[in-house]
């Protein structure tokens, strides 16, 4: 068991599911977008915007 890849796994089975709450409610998109936006923070806007 690697530490490492486990969390991959996991981090992709949640990308893929908030991309499809993303592609499924895209007002809600938008808000979180603006958000992240108000808030600044670049890293949390770029693992959005690649879902």
């Amino acid at each position: 068991m690697t530490g490492h890849g486990e969390a991959t796994m996991e981090s992709r089975s949640n990308d893929e599911a908030m991309a499809e709450v993303y592609r499924s409610d895209p007002a809600f998109a938008l808000e979180v977008i603006y958000n992240i936006l108000e808030d600044g923070d670049q890293a949390e806007l770029m693992i959005v915007l690649w879902s």
